[in-house]
């Protein structure tokens, strides 16, 4: 028998995280602590057109730059975190206001990462659902592959898919599923939507310890 100590290691840096309320989004203070941030004043927001999940973050120590947001520190200065009010930037970011609403604090916070050849921090969005149509207005669903959701008349989510999200509504079976409403978001890899279906699958059998009804179904596709 030869007896040694478990080599635990180091678990290295905590999450760095930002986390959305409906009137802050708030940089943790591992965050501002593991990048040395705590003489930042303001924040610029950074989007991308061609990408809505995405939001940059550039910091300055100056109080007044141009088009920033003030960071305030907490009253009582019991951390490192960080905050900024939201209003405005919610008006010019639908998916963060979406996300802003989730109740589940775990999905309204998101890690914050920096490449090494950038000189910004970003977050990546998850996609929720964020475009709405009636089932009877199929046709008007935009092109592409993505995730989706079916919502009967109790407002119950009844299936959760990925693909082509109008071809897979006017497949003639699903009209007998009771639906109303199709909630969903358009991704650009087929791997997106494999790894987004799976999340939203997972988070629904934990909250209500059952799949959607037409996902319990085999072979339904």
């Amino acid at each position: 028998m030869a007896i040694k100590e478990v080599p635990l290691g180091h678990a290295g840096r905590e999450n760095e995280l930002l986390t959305l309320s409906s009137e802050t989004l708030s940089f943790n203070s591992e965050f501002i602590s593991n990048n040395k941030l705590q003489k930042a004043q303001s924040v610029k927001m950074l989007i991308d057109d061609e990408d809505p999940y995405f939001l940059g973050m550039k910091f300055f120590n100056e109080a007044k730059v141009e088009n920033c947001l003030a960071l305030q520190a907490p009253s009582d200065r019991s951390g490192n975190y960080r905050r900024v009010k939201s209003a405005g930037l919610y008006k010019a970011h639908k998916l963060l206001k979406i996300a802003s609403q989730v109740s589940d604090v775990k999905l309204r916070t998101f890690e914050i990462v920096k490449d090494i050849d950038e000189d910004f921090y970003k977050i990546y969005l998850r996609p929720m659902f964020e475009y709405r149509v009636l089932w009877e207005s199929k046709n008007q669903i935009k092109p592409g592959i993505g995730i989706y959701r079916y919502i009967d008349s109790t407002d119950a989510v009844v299936y959760i898919g990925k693909g082509n999200v109008r071809d897979r509504a006017t497949s003639q079976i699903r009209d007998e599923w009771g639906v109303v409403e199709i909630q969903y978001s358009l991704l650009k890899e087929d791997e997106e939507c494999f790894k987004w279906e799976a999340f939203y699958l997972e988070e629904f059998l934990k909250t209500n310890g059952a799949l959607p009804a037409f996902n319990r179904i085999k072979g339904i596709i």
